[in-house]
């Protein structure tokens, strides 16, 4: 029998206390996030309070979820979104436990402003790494040189994941190319994590930076690519790697199709223009 389908959180029919109830109790993370999803559409002066109280509690549980329902309170349309923010501030100033601090960073990297986001670079050398990982999200899409500068620091960090993260953000999440951007990149091509390897790679390539095709002209020319290697080739759109990739198509390159049917028209001589049709005599 097939399973019913998701509620769209806007249409949830239950009830303000039986959602803040699933969001803290439901054992299904998935489940009790789609309780959080419906108070955040709702977003009403109840819910706020209700949130605020659980973000100030003693249990670090409910802590959590009351940061969960501030981060993206009235979504899409923000409700309340100064007092949003100071809880979480203070959150930020007082929060121990690492799930909750996890939660309210995440949360704050939600919030208009950058001021709030700011606060999240006290936690990037926090020993839990999902607390770094959050810090990550906050700084992310951010083109300002403090945050450049934390996600620069995090790209050395000893977790692949806040690694692979960190490079994502310098490399895909903003426009920034400067020395200092294009030298954190290049320290991660050789990293022991693939995603972060191939996310500096990416990275370089949107920069068109110039040691990037030798790069690829070695690692094209493998019977293995990965899809991060192609669609770098994709992003330079140089017509030299045109018959690498077109050799790995014939090869069977087990990689996803779009991406390698993307690179090949990327790389591709733009075709001619059609002569005019010869006059009739």
């Amino acid at each position: 029998m097939d399973a019913d389908p998701p509620i769209d959180p806007k249409d949830d029919p239950r009830s303000v206390d039986d959602l803040f109830n699933a969001a803290l109790c439901e054992p299904d993370e998935d489940l009790a996030w789609d309780a959080v999803m419906a108070l955040h559409w709702r977003g009403t002066r109840e819910i706020l309070d209700r949130a605020t109280a659980l973000a100030t509690s003693v249990c670090p549980l409910e802590r959590r979820v009351g940061a969960e329902v501030l981060g993206q309170l009235g979504c899409p349309a923000r409700t309340f979104p100064d007092e949003a923010r100071d809880i979480l501030a203070r959150m930020l100033e007082t929060e121990t436990n690492a799930d909750a601090l996890k939660a309210a960073i995440i949360a704050m990297s939600h919030q208009d402003g950058t001021e709030g986001r700011r606060a999240t670079l006290a936690f990037r050398e926090h020993p839990d790494p999902e607390v770094r990982w959050a810090v990550v999200q906050a700084l992310s899409t951010l083109g300002e040189p403090w945050a450049i500068a934390g996600l620069i620091e995090l790209s050395r960090d000893s977790d692949p994941r806040v690694r692979d993260w960190s490079t994502f953000g310098l490399g895909a999440q903003t426009d920034v190319d400067t020395a200092e951007v294009r030298a954190a990149l290049v320290a991660r091509l050789d990293d022991e994590d693939a995603p972060t390897r191939g996310e500096a790679l990416d990275g370089l390539a949107r920069r068109n930076d110039p040691a990037v095709p030798s790069i690829l002209r070695e690692r094209l020319s493998r019977a293995d690519p990965d899809q991060f290697e192609v669609e770098a080739a994709g992003e330079l759109g140089d017509p030299e790697f045109l018959p690498l990739l077109l050799a790995l198509r014939s090869a069977g390159w087990p990689g996803p199709s779009w991406a390698l049917d993307g690179a090949i028209a990327a790389c591709a001589p733009a075709p001619m223009d059609t002569p005019p049709a010869r006059p009739r005599p």
